[in-house]
């Protein structure tokens, strides 16, 4: 039986969409651990096909709330050092480049909704990104940003914020952008904006009609089966 790509999710609305579909027609298992129920995190990452690390609201450093950051972040240096898979999606982004000790810190102003990030001539020649044009469109959310770990490449930058993807080595990668997101996604999100009262849920329903969803979804399923094939 082949090892399972450990999936760890930090609040019910963000979950592996597109990541989880995608690995289900190639047939390659997963195990998703719901961190903010309480399922423990492995010590060692012996056994895993790799580390897929979700977004969430919380800071990387409010480890006294969260103490599963903390022991995530650990098990992401150890992937990294031993050359396992890691994929860090918005908060999972800056989880590894914290794991890889870089600071991450409260940003400037928020990135909300759909968008484009454009590819550094890095980027442009990574397998990931590699024939998709100078520019790719992504799903914001986020406010935090990261400084680029040490001795990472920069792969996609903003006009808001430098670091939007970076590798580590040749299978860590961070994406402070969601690419993973279906019509499910989305509504998920929307419903959690609206039950918060927050004042972008009017928001939430242009997304959901947006034609920009299919771009991403489109990218994102292209991108994705790339990390998944290194």
């Amino acid at each position: 039986m082949q090892n399972p790509w450990i999936i760890f999710q930090h609040v019910r609305e963000e979950g592996p969409a597109l990541i989880e579909e995608i690995l289900k027609e190639r047939k390659e298992p997963c195990r998703i651990i719901h961190s903010y129920r309480g399922d423990k995190v492995p010590e060692k990452i012996d056994g895993a096909r790799g580390l897929i690390v979700m977004g969430g609201p919380m800071n990387v450093d409010e480890t006294d709330r969260f103490p599963f950051l903390r022991a995530e972040r650990e098990l992401m240096a150890q992937a990294v050092s031993q050359k396992v898979p890691v994929l860090g999606v918005c908060l999972g982004a800056q989880m590894l480049a914290r794991a890889l000790e870089a600071r991450v810190w409260k940003g400037t102003q928020l990135e909300l909704g759909f968008d484009s990030v454009e590819l550094t001539p890095q980027g442009a020649q990574d397998p990931l990104f590699e024939g998709l044009g100078d520019k790719v469109p992504v799903f914001q959310w986020h406010h935090d940003t990261f400084d680029l770990p040490k001795e990472a490449v920069r792969l996609a930058s903003s006009s808001v914020y430098p670091n939007q993807a970076f590798r580590a080595g040749s299978r860590a990668y961070g994406f402070q952008f969601h690419l993973e997101i279906t019509p499910g996604l989305l509504r998920d999100w929307a419903r959690w904006l609206k039950s918060q009262n927050d004042t972008h849920a009017p928001l939430a329903q242009h997304w959901i009609a947006s034609e920009q969803r299919f771009e991403v979804h489109r990218v994102g399923r292209t991108v994705l089966e790339r990390f998944f094939s290194l």
